[in-house]
């Protein structure tokens, strides 16, 4: 009975792993894949770099923006709106608020 029991654990373990594996599969199936689409040095300071699903409008606000400024020498990285969700234009990059 002991044999029994582990196997059917292993086998328990073996379906848990094939499900998770299998979700994994699909979620990297159906996750657009993404690129830096755009880069604006705005000014020696600051730079806005943008990603986006390849062929998205500037202006569709399916961007994740981040804005680098440099201080003294040192460098911040900042998210627009403070997060990495693809909910910004790159058209309005300079007005949005970071974090």
């Amino acid at each position: 009975m002991g044999i029994t029991k582990v196997l059917t654990i292993n086998q328990i373990w073996q379906k848990i792993y094939n499900d998770i594996k299998e979700a994994l599969n699909v979620i990297a199936e159906t996750t657009p894949k993404v690129e830096a689409m755009q880069t604006d040095e705005a000014t020696p300071l600051i730079t806005y770099i943008g990603w986006a699903a390849p062929g998205t409008a500037i202006g569709a606000a399916s961007w994740k923006i981040q804005r680098i400024t440099e201080t003294a020498g040192n460098f911040s990285f900042e998210w627009a709106d403070g997060d990495e969700n693809y909910d910004q234009t790159w058209t309005g990059r300079a007005g949005h608020s970071y974090s």
